[in-house]
C-alpha cells in the first residue's frame, strides 16, 4: 500500500476509536496518533533496509545505480514499482515476530494499564498497517511469504504439517 493509503486507514480507524471511547470526534492529537502510528513503521523500517543492513540486495543496488545515471526521481519511481511488487523481502519489523510483539503488547496494556487514548491509537494503527501488509501481499502475491522470512525452514514445514493434524 501506498503512504497516503495507510494514512486514510489510519484516519479511519482513529475516527472509529473516537467515536466508540466517546472522546469525541474533534481531537486532533487523535488522529495525529493514529497517521503516526500507521506510518511509523516505514519511515524507520525501510530507510534502514535501504541505506544500513540490506543495502545490498539486488533491487536497492539497481536503485542506487538509477539514482547516480538517472536521477533521484527515478530511482523512487524503480523503489515504488518494486514496493508495488512485492519484491523486498526481509523488512525486520515487517515480519510474523513484530507483528504478534505489537498485538500482544497492544493486548497486555489495554488489560493491564490504564494509559492515554492516543498510545492506543498509535498501537492499533501500528499494527493496523502490519495486518493491510499482509492482506495485500495475499491481493498481490496470493501468500504472506514476506512476513515468514524469519522463519527457519524446519518450522515453516512444522506449521505446513499441523494443517494434517487439525
Amino acid at each position: 500500500m501506498k503512504t497516503h493509503e495507510h494514512a486514510l486507514i489510519s484516519l479511519g480507524y482513529a475516527t472509529g476509536v473516537a467515536f466508540l471511547a466517546g472522546n469525541g470526534l474533534n481531537n486532533p492529537w487523535l488522529y495525529i496518533a493514529a497517521v503516526a502510528g500507521g506510518e511509523i513503521i516505514d519511515f524507520v523500517d525501510h530507510p534502514l533496509y535501504h541505506l544500513v543492513y540490506n543495502r545490498n540486495e539486488p533491487h536497492v543496488a539497481k536503485a542506487r545505480e538509477i539514482r547516480k545515471k538517472q536521477g533521484l526521481r527515478e530511482a523512487i519511481k524503480f523503489l515504488n514499482e518494486v514496493e508495488d511488487d512485492r519484491k523486498f523481502k526481509g523488512l525486520l519489523l515487517h515480519n510474523v515476530y513484530s507483528l504478534t510483539i505489537v498485538a500482544l503488547l497492544g493486548l497486555l496494556l489495554s488489560l493491564l494499564l490504564t494509559a492515554p487514548i492516543y498510545l492506543f491509537a498509535f498501537l492499533g494503527a501500528f499494527l493496523l498497517h502490519q495486518i493491510t501488509d499482509v492482506f495485500g501481499d495475499f491481493l498481490i502475491l496470493g501468500h504472506f511469504d514476506n512476513w515468514l522470512w524469519v522463519l527457519s525452514n524446519n518450522n515453516l514445514q512444522k506449521l505446513g504439517n499441523l494443517k494434517l493434524r487439525l
